[in-house]
């Protein structure tokens, strides 16, 4: 059965946003759950789902 989830993570992993090097310690744990249950995410690493009001700053913090 398929499932989805999404999720306001708020968490960095180069996995998700292929703009970023930095991998926050909550984005290496929802990874680890991840795998271990054999999730993916569905996101395009290249789509931000977040920029700041003067979109001088993107990100990709929504899954």
């Amino acid at each position: 059965m398929p499932i989805v989830i999404a999720m306001d993570a708020n968490e960095h992993h180069p996995l998700w946003d292929s703009h970023t090097r930095y991998t926050s310690h909550g984005g290496e744990a929802l990874l680890e759950w991840m795998e271990e249950h054999s999730y993916s995410v569905l996101n395009d690493p290249d789509v931000p789902t977040w920029r700041k009001d003067n979109y001088t700053q993107s990100s990709v913090l929504d899954l």
